[in-house]
């Protein structure tokens, strides 16, 4: 399974879609739960502010390419 296919996966599971309001008001991530309270870019804090991914499950799903 592709990253890709695993991120929409997760995002589809009950328990990430309700985690994702916390996630908001936390300032957490909705997939591993952890401080979103670091980011390398302004693009990259404003994904956040989209989809409340922090960087590191960021870097995980969206790897730079080689």
């Amino acid at each position: 399974m592709s990253r890709v296919q695993e991120l929409i996966s997760l995002l589809a599971e009950k328990e990430v879609v309700a985690r994702a309001s916390i996630a908001k008001a936390h300032r957490i991530c909705k997939i591993c739960g952890e401080p979103a309270d670091y980011f390398y870019t302004p693009r990259a804090e404003l994904e956040y502010s989209i989809s409340m991914i922090c960087q590191s499950c960021q870097d995980y799903f969206f790897p730079k390419e080689q």
